[in-house]
C-alpha cells in the first residue's frame, strides 16, 4: 500500500520522516489537485511495475528450478 502523506507545514527537517516511515510521497496543504492526481497516479504505477517484478521474478525462479532438475536427471 503506498502512503501519499499530506501537511500543513512543510518543515525541511520533517519532511524526511514520512519517507523514512516508508511513506510513498508527501504533499503540502493547500492541494493542488494535480500534485494530488499526479501522486496517486505515481503511486499505482510504482504498484504495478512491484506486481509485475514479482511475477517476473517467480517465474525466472521457476525456469531456474527447472533447469536445475533436468540437468540432474540427465546427470544420473
Amino acid at each position: 500500500m503506498a502512503v501519499i502523506m499530506i501537511t500543513a507545514t512543510a518543515r525541511s527537517r520533517r519532511r524526511s520522516r514520512p519517507f523514512a516511515s516508508g511513506a510513498f510521497d508527501f504533499l503540502t496543504k493547500p492541494l493542488i489537485d494535480e500534485e494530488l492526481l499526479m501522486a496517486i497516479e505515481r503511486a499505482l504505477n510504482q504498484q504495478k511495475v512491484i506486481e509485475e517484478n514479482k511475477t517476473l521474478k517467480a517465474q525466472l525462479d521457476s525456469a531456474s528450478a527447472w533447469k536445475t532438475s533436468s540437468a540432474t536427471t540427465i546427470a544420473c
